[in-house]
């Protein structure tokens, strides 16, 4: 592509993005003067922005995940899983592992059977 035709091509992205830029103008305007409002609302009353985005939308309460993040709920930590030990009896090797993403245990299990080597558990 062509220095020129390059350029006119940008020129064109920058006037499609202004024109973006001012159609998103008045409703950006309007939540800037509404967050303002309530920031300043809060700060004047004592409240917290948590009290208040829950009081908005109390579904935000019952979130988890990433919008728990989001929304400053703690989750409660997830159960630790168990050590499983496995002890192949016919090579005397013992495998710990908490999953079953295990690379000798999968290599047992290809060979013996999952069945036979969930019978080897200790």
């Amino acid at each position: 592509m062509s220095k020129i035709a390059e350029y006119r091509e940008l020129e064109a992205q920058i006037q499609l993005q202004a024109a973006r830029l001012e159609e998103l103008r008045p409703k950006y305007e309007a939540t800037e003067v509404l967050v303002d409002l309530i920031l300043s609302e809060a700060k004047e009353k004592g409240l917290d922005l948590e009290s208040i985005a829950l009081a908005i939308a109390p579904h935000l309460g019952k979130a988890s995940g990433k919008t728990a993040a989001i929304a400053g709920v703690t989750r409660t930590p997830r159960k630790a899983r168990v050590v499983k030990k496995y002890k192949n009896p016919h090579s005397g090797e013992t495998v710990e592992t908490k999953g079953g993403n295990h690379k000798v245990l999968k290599e047992w299990k290809a060979q013996y059977g999952a069945d036979v080597v969930e019978g080897w558990l200790e």
